[in-house]
């Protein structure tokens, strides 16, 4: 993203946010990304539980993530083609979440 105005979800403009989270567990890792709709900004667009919710609507997954009820499974890969499979409970899938961002915002039509 190379521009980001806060106001653009505000008085009455719609938009969606993309929020890409970044999975890692040694030189392990894994990228999803989803799309918040509303009229929120900045930090609380990064919204863990909001990711949880709304697991099933990714624009990307290179990781296989799934979340069925309280439990997740993902594959994270290392630059050597390794593989690694993770699963747990929403506390240990929090301690994988090394980064999320704002990878892009678009306005929607009224």
């Amino acid at each position: 993203m190379k521009a980001y105005n806060p106001a653009t979800g505000w008085f009455g403009k719609k938009s969606v946010h993309t929020v890409r989270v970044t999975l890692m567990q040694e030189d392990y890792i894994g990228h999803v990304a989803y799309d918040v709709y509303g009229n929120c900004t900045g930090a609380d667009v990064l919204d863990v539980d909001y990711f949880l919710e709304t697991a099933e609507k990714f624009t990307e997954n290179d990781c296989e993530f799934e979340w069925i009820e309280d439990f997740f499974s993902a594959t994270l890969r290392n630059a050597d083609g390794g593989k690694m499979s993770v699963t747990g409970m929403d506390t240990d899938l929090r301690r994988l979440i090394v980064g999320m961002e704002i990878v892009d915002i678009r306005r929607v039509s009224a």
